[in-house]
């Protein structure tokens, strides 16, 4: 049940967990996990390599990067003694920013820029009343889903808290995708594809691919 928005019973107990060990306010800590709705940047990229199959990279190019790489860590999520998932995730943050699920599918998440003044408020206002963040729902995906179609579906659907770029890969010919999203819907849908001169490897930065020239702020890109 939800206590409000996309915040259910175990997300808090969770968040009460961490606030108790670090002798902080359960409010403190679910702040703090309101990072990806303030700031983030990122880039990711899916491409096929040499008919040998899929590659799926990323880098994690926050402000604050020297300080988060002592709090970076591999998880393993397991149930019933078996693996689940694998995700790099950042000491107090509940939500998962890249995961691999073996034999199935990896998903990354880049920010995608707002594009209005009041974007960062409807952020806050959506995480509060409506749904769930973009890395909550990494995990809840990562837990769930079975296979590449049905992520890439749950992921292009999902009501969210705030704009996102998902890039996901999966094992088979093809299996790549980088969906720009909206909090309510996919406004594009951009597909790997081995026999094409450009789209064999795709890249996402945090502006949308199809502006060119890239924006002046779009550094990754531009350069």
């Amino acid at each position: 049940t939800s206590l409000f928005g996309g915040v259910n019973r175990e997300m808090y107990l969770e968040y009460a967990g961490i606030a108790k060990v670090l002798n902080m306010e359960v409010y403190e800590v679910m702040l703090c996990n309101y990072e990806y709705e303030l700031f983030a940047y990122c880039t990711s990229i899916v491409a096929h390599y040499k008919g040998q199959g899929i590659i799926h990279g990323r880098n994690m190019d926050y402000l604050a990067a020297k300080s988060m790489m002592n709090i970076t860590y591999n998880a393993i999520f397991t149930n019933e003694g078996k693996t689940v998932y694998n995700a790099v995730m950042f000491a107090g943050y509940t939500g998962v920013f890249t995961s691999m699920k073996t034999g199935k599918f990896a998903i990354s998440i880049n920010e995608r820029m707002p594009r209005t003044t009041y974007g960062e408020f409807m952020n806050l206002v959506s995480w509060i009343f409506t749904s769930q963040s973009p890395s909550m729902l990494l995990r809840y995906i990562s837990e769930t889903a079975l296979s590449f179609t049905e992520a890439k579906q749950m992921l292009s659907n999902t009501l969210i808290t705030a704009p996102v770029y998902f890039t996901i890969s999966g094992t088979e010919l093809n299996e790549g995708a980088i969906i720009t999203r909206d909090r309510h819907y996919a406004v594009d849908v951009w597909e790997l594809n081995a026999t094409s001169d450009t789209d064999w490897a795709i890249t996402q930065t945090n502006y949308d691919h199809w502006i060119s020239p890239a924006p002046i702020f779009d550094h990754n890109r531009a350069e």
